[in-house]
């Protein structure tokens, strides 16, 4: 891995933890835990941050017993970014499973392909979370946790949609942090898959962050979404790494190997 890679890397998981801050934070010798209820893994997961000093186990441990405390699974994002194969390793060991795999694209934001703009508008808040509400089929509870989170982003917040006729077809988020913007919650309405909405939601929400200052775009994607990865890599977008989390069954408990 090249040294500009790792470093856009860094300031790509700096940026999407700004994007998608947690109700509670506490750091714990390098490692950032993040606790915002049931609702979210991305609100909810441990993201170690820089090397710290304390021994591994014993920081697992902490947290274990910290997550415990907020009826929550102690739950790891990871990564390939350098530095933290031991770690994963570690985990894997004490019973830590791997699940929901990702790849984080990434877009230089030159020249964007032609859109058209008209069926793109930007919503405030309030109005857009109702479209996602309904595009996702996500409970009201949820919905008003969720409101909870954007409304605390401290970056400029950027939420579009697009409008066949009278109807919200599909939606998205982007995050403009500094010189990059993260492409966040895209969904269109299964009725109107196919059509060409998804591609002018993300460029036009690219041409947004551009307009802010934003030279480079970044999403993350399920690795077994074959046909969203296939939409992405058709727009321009590269891979850059790869994320997981880790998460264990509170029931086991296992030792690590001996070195």
């Amino acid at each position: 891995m090249t040294g500009s890679s790792g470093q856009l890397i860094s300031r790509i998981e700096e940026a999407n933890l700004n994007a998608w801050p947690a109700i509670q934070q506490v750091l714990l010798d390098g490692w950032l835990l993040r606790f915002s209820g049931s609702y979210s893994k991305r609100g909810n997961a441990i993201v170690p941050v820089y090397p710290g000093t304390q021994p591994v186990l014993q920081k697992i441990r902490y947290c274990e017993n910290a997550y415990r405390r907020e009826d929550l699974p102690t739950l790891f994002r990871m990564s390939s970014a350098p530095g933290l194969r031991t770690l994963d390793r570690t985990l894997a060991e004490l019973g830590y499973e791997q699940t929901d795999a990702s790849l984080v694209l990434t877009y230089r934001n030159g020249e964007l392909p032609t859109t058209s703009s008209q069926q793109f508008r930007r919503l405030t808040l309030d109005t857009w979370i109702n479209v996602y509400c309904k595009l996702s089929g996500m409970p009201e509870t949820a919905t008003r946790l969720q409101k909870l989170l954007l409304k605390s982003i401290p970056c400029e917040a950027i939420y579009g949609v697009i409008v066949d006729k009278t109807h919200y077809v599909a939606c998205g988020l982007a995050v403009v942090d500094d010189k990059v913007a993260g492409l966040f919650d895209i969904l269109t309405d299964p009725i109107y898959r196919r059509r060409g909405h998804a591609q002018g939601l993300i460029l036009n929400l690219l041409r947004c962050g551009s307009e802010h200052g934003a030279e480079t775009g970044y999403l993350q994607v399920a690795e077994d979404n074959e046909p969203a990865r296939a939409l992405y890599e058709h727009l321009g977008f590269q891979s850059l790494y790869r994320a997981w989390y880790r998460i264990r069954d509170p029931s086991e408990r296992r030792q690590p190997d001996s070195p």
